[in-house]
Formats: C-alpha cells, structure tokens, sequence
C-alpha cells in the first residue's frame, strides 16, 4: 500500500477558509488530470462531505490524537489505494490546536506523522503586511514542520495582495496563491458546522465556483512541486475498531450522515457484509442483519419523519425481537431514546428501546475527545476513543445501566455515559478507534 503525494492545509485559526482552500485545490488538481484523494484531520463528520463531493470520492479523517502514527499512515494509505495520484488534507482549527491542554493531535502533528509539507492558509481580512507573521511565527515555533508556503484568503483588491505578499516577501515565505473576498465561496454553517452536503442544495455550485477561481489564482504547479514524495506502507489490515457484527445494517440519510470513512473501510476489508437503509425513506434494516448501526446526524431536523416511519419502526422491533446488536451514536442515540424534544418544546416519540430522553430546548454545548471504557453488560468489551460534539441535552431517564466511563483528554473522570438495555446500547460519544497499547494519549 501506498500514500500518494500529498500536502495538509492548515491555518492559524478556524474559519480561516481552509475548506474552501482545500476545495479548490482538489478542483486545480483535478483540471491537470489527476486523480485526487482527500482527507480531514480530526472527527469533523461534515467537512469531508463537501471533500468528498470536490474529488468524488468518499474523504477520510485522519486522527493523530485518535491514532498510533502507523494506524494513521494506514488509514490514509488504505483511502487511497483505489488509485490516486495525490491527496489533500484539511487540518482542524488552527494549526497548533489539539486535544487537551498540550494540544496533541494537532494538524501540524498529522503533518509530521505522514511526513508531508503545509500549506498555511491566512485569512488577510484586516492585514496586509501581517500576513507574514502567523507563518514565521509557525517556522521559528515548530521549525521541523515543512511549511510549502501561504495561501491568502479574502484578499479584496490588487493593492491589498501587493502589501500582503511583501510581508510574506520580506519573511522569505513563499506565496503558493490567493482567494479573493467573496460571499460565493464559502459554505453555510449550522449548530454542528458546515450545513451538510445533502441539506446544502448550492453545494455543487459552491464546489465549482471554487474550482473556477484556484484555476485562475492558485499556483497549481508550485503546489505540485511542494508536495512530497509517495510512501509505502506495510500492507495487511489494521483493526481500527473491531466490527460489532458480520452483517451490518447501517442508517444512512439527511438524519444519520455522521459515520467515519475508515471505520466502513476497515469492516469491508474484515469481510463484513454491509447493508444500508433509510430511516427518512421509511426503511427498515436488512432482515438478516446481526447488528443495526444508528450513527449521528441531524435527527432533531426531522424528528417529526422518525415518530411517524411506521416500517423503519417495525423494522427496528424485529431486529430488537431477534437479539441483533443494535447501537447508537448522538443521534442514533437520541432515536433510541424515548422523546426527542425539538428546539421549540415539541416532543416526538422515538423508538423506546432505551430509557432516556432527549431535548434541544436547553442548548447546551459538548465538545471534546474521551477516554471510554466499556462497562458490563455493554457490547464493546475494552478501551475505545471517542469524541463528543452536540447541543442536546438528557431531558429524564438517568436510570438503568449506562454504557462507557468516560473521561476527557486531560484525564479528567467524566463518570458514566450512555445506556444499554439487552441488546441494544448507546451514547452521545462517536467511537474512532480502540485504545491502542503503548500509545500516548
């Protein structure tokens, strides 16, 4: 297996347009005739949709916190081995920023991991010769880190890249091209980031007006050049997360789109059977499967199509009658769930299949990685990582017997998470990957 050249866009800080960057790099390498790959670092569900869209291919995250260096070399190789000629990845926040209070994983460390050099993208609103100092601050912080050069974002006139590119001039960094300040080349947010892709009905325009505009101020050719080498790695599976089960039913709509890319890789390759279904459609899970996979998603968006799919909740009573493993993740977790209770007080009924309920009425916001243990009773026998990003809270049903401990990234005891009742089992926390010995976290 091989990781294909490549390059990591970073910035100083988020919402410094690296998405859009990253896009339009894809769209520059795809109009050279090449075949491109992409990847996210961190647990970002939604920023690999519209990388996925930009080089049709399904993008992956890259988790250097999550992950042992080789996991993370794999996991990218195993993206790629389709047949690519480069990949681009996207880092997360800004490019020192990490989990817990050494910011480990950070999207330089990622960089460093797959030996790659960086791209810095710099947001130039309300600069013009400062640009410079974000990057030589990241040479002189972190010298062994490759930096290829800048990419200047929401650049408003020729004036104004002239004074910006003097100061990366006059620092001896090279700029690799430019974005102008426009409103057509970014993407809509929401609560959980980016609107996603299936509910952004501009998103393919969005993709190609980027694509249009790298072509005409980013130095495709200088990007090419910067980019290092292709790298071989050791063929063979590496189990990231042990699949629950052999024939795996997956939800997969508008609601449930928060799945990560290698964890369907790797239970392919494991020679699991996987089946998808829609929720929103009104399906049900393949009658066969030993496991039925809520992920995260959207549910509070369309509770009111999940109360009244009276097939997919036959569907799930079945499988629940025969004892296949069913679990969820956040919003898979909130649909097994008792009442989910939208942001205006509405109560929905869900599947009932655990004790809880949850709202959106009391927002309250939940961010980070966890350490997870499984607890008896749970399905997931040992050590997981995962992460934790939502706005609901548990409305009652604190009872009955939860799911992982669960700590933070700095090691804090968060106490106990989730529930699982039988068969079925789940939490508000998306696994990535099992604990691996030896591996700092």
């Amino acid at each position: 297996m091989k990781i294909p050249p490549g390059i990591v866009v970073s910035a100083p800080a988020s919402n410094s347009g690296k998405t859009t960057v990253t896009i339009g790099l894809i769209g520059a390498l795809r109009q050279q005739g090449l075949a491109v790959a992409a990847a996210k670092c961190g647990p970002d569900y939604i920023d690999t949709q519209y990388l996925g869209t930009a080089c049709g291919r399904a993008a992956s995250n890259l988790d250097a916190w999550a992950m042992p260096r080789d996991v993370l070399r794999w996991v990218a190789a195993a993206s790629t081995d389709s047949g690519c000629d480069a990949i681009i990845i996207e880092g997360a926040m800004g490019v020192l920023d990490g989990a817990g209070k050494q910011g480990k994983g950070c999207t330089a460390d990622v960089a460093l991991a797959l030996n790659m050099p960086l791209v810095l993208v710099v947001d130039v609103r309300g600069l013009a010769r400062s640009a410079q100092l974000a990057p030589a601050g990241l040479k002189s912080v972190m010298p062994e880190v490759k930096l290829a050069g800048v990419i200047l974002n929401n650049v408003r006139s020729k004036r104004h890249l002239e004074l910006a590119r003097s100061g990366l001039d006059a620092a001896g960094i090279p700029l690799l091209g430019w974005m102008p300040s426009d409103p057509r080349l970014t993407v809509p947010g929401r609560h959980l980031g980016l609107v996603t892709v299936a509910d952004n009905s501009t998103a393919g325009d969005s993709v190609e007006q980027i694509f249009s505009q790298a072509e005409q101020t980013i130095d495709i050719k200088a990007v090419l050049q910067a980019m290092g080498a292709s790298q071989t790695v050791a063929a063979g599976h590496r189990e990231v997360l042990q699949p629950p089960g052999q024939s795996i039913a997956i939800a997969r709509d508008r609601a449930f789109s928060f799945i990560y890319q290698h964890l369907v890789d790797g239970w392919r390759r494991a020679g699991v059977s996987l089946s998808f279904f829609s929720p929103l459609a009104d399906e049900a899970p393949c009658g066969h499967a030993d496991t039925v996979y809520l992920p995260g998603g959207y549910p509070e968006l369309h509770a009111d199509r999940i109360a009244s799919a009276g097939c997919f909740r036959r569907g799930m009573n079945r499988a629940r009658s025969r004892n296949a493993i069913i679990y969820g993740e956040c919003g898979g977790y909130m649909v097994l769930g008792q009442v989910l209770q939208d942001k205006n007080g509405v109560s929905h009924e869900m599947l009932g299949f655990l004790p809880h309920s949850t709202t959106f009425q009391r927002r309250k916001p939940c961010i980070g990685y966890r350490l997870l243990a499984g607890l008896p009773g749970s399905p997931f026998v040992g050590a997981y990582i995962g992460h934790e990003h939502h706005y609901a809270g548990i409305l009652d049903g604190q009872s009955g017997a939860s799911l992982f401990k669960a700590h933070d990234a700095d090691r804090n005891q968060l106490g106990c998470i989730g529930h699982v009742q039988g068969s079925v089992s789940g939490s508000f926390a998306h696994l990535i990957c099992r604990q691996q010995v030896g591996h700092s976290y």
